[in-house]
């Protein structure tokens, strides 16, 4: 049975890393010089601002973070939770407000994540969103098979200028 995360329950010791926690002024620090109950030693992650460019380095950083600490992530919603406290400022943060209000419903008063959410899906609209070199390789292979439909000229200028854009 899903026991869902709440928004808005208290933040546990166990539990350090929860959506409400993203804001810049209230961040919690991960444990990072104490030790995973593996031997290891891991550095957090740094913020994620949104930037394209920087995308698939910081997930794989995180990722490896995720695994090093798996007793702190035990199920995809803890993930989940977890890669949204690291994307508090620019883009990143507009994007964790929009995935926020659109997955999210309110439950006996409390606004809880989607349960059917995966992580594989979560990781999925990650990359929609913000691996550059994905985006350009889909718009490039669009552009490259658009052709404009009889009587469609209007349509085939907004798909050109979208996909070159």
């Amino acid at each position: 049975m899903f026991n869902p995360v709440t928004l808005t329950e208290p933040i546990e010791p166990e539990n350090p890393m929860l959506p409400e926690q993203v804001t810049t002024d209230n961040m919690v620090e991960p444990p990072s010089t104490t030790q995973n109950g593996k031997g290891e030693k891991c550095q957090p992650p740094k913020d994620f601002n949104g930037k394209e460019s920087n995308h698939k380095t910081w997930f794989r950083i995180l990722e490896a973070y995720i695994r090093a600490y798996d007793s702190l992530f035990p199920d995809d919603q803890q993930k989940i939770n977890c890669v949204l406290t690291y994307m508090s400022s620019g883009r990143a943060a507009e994007w964790v407000e929009y995935f926020t209000d659109e997955h999210t419903k309110l439950v006996q008063g409390n606004r809880v994540f989607d349960p059917e959410m995966t992580w594989a899906e979560f990781v999925k609209l990650l990359d929609q969103t913000f691996d550059l070199r994905r985006t350009k390789d889909k718009a490039r292979t669009d552009l490259s098979v658009l052709r404009q439909k009889p009587g469609e000229l209007e349509q085939y200028i907004l798909d050109f200028n979208s996909l070159a854009g």
